[in-house]
């Protein structure tokens, strides 16, 4: 990733190297033009290889991997959903 950013100077902000993202997508992106459809997110899976999905970001200075809040909901955000009735569009399993 970091020689993707050295190429790519001009992109600020938190980038995700096309790797990633293709990974991520293909988790997303299947079956998303069933309207019924709800992605199933294996737990066990995501928490042994989180930076494998874009789920952890690089400690600057150390390079220690820890968890990327980017993808995550905010407080606000769940209350809202929950306010208004708003089901998760993920569901999740073991495995």
């Amino acid at each position: 990733m970091n020689e993707w950013r050295k190429s790519h100077p001009e992109i600020r902000g938190i980038t995700r190297d096309p790797v990633t993202i293709s990974n991520f997508v293909s988790i997303i992106g299947n079956g998303r033009l069933d309207y019924d459809y709800q992605p199933t997110f294996p737990v066990l899976t995501l928490l042994r290889h989180p930076g494998k999905y874009g789920l952890t970001k690089p400690l600057p200075g150390l390079g220690w991997q820890v968890p990327d809040p980017f993808l995550l909901p905010t407080p606000h955000m769940l209350l809202e959903m929950r306010r208004k009735g708003y089901r998760s569009f993920f569901r999740f399993r073991l495995s």
